[in-house]
């Protein structure tokens, strides 16, 4: 049923968002002390070797789950909406 497949594609796109949200967060806590000279450090892991954001595509393909799940052409057009300007 799409109410199943939508709901495993959704889970996926919170799990993998999370987890890259994870990722850059953990790029402040290992900055040098305060007061020290920052530096942009590219973050490491993950789908970042392959995609410059895979935070926002893993939003996307938890979108696409909701759209899925629904069934409504709504959610589609919000779902291509957002892949527009993501």
């Amino acid at each position: 049923s799409n109410l199943y497949a939508g709901t495993f594609v959704f889970a996926i796109g919170i799990i993998g968002n999370f987890y890259h949200h994870y990722l850059l967060a953990s790029l402040r806590s290992n900055q040098s002390p305060k007061g020290a000279e920052k530096k942009y450090t590219a973050p490491k892991g993950g789908l970042f070797e392959y995609v410059a954001a895979p935070h926002y595509l893993f939003e996307l393909i938890g979108w696409l789950g909701i759209a899925v799940a629904s069934e409504q052409i709504t959610a589609y057009l919000i779902f291509a909406g957002m892949m527009a300007y993501l």
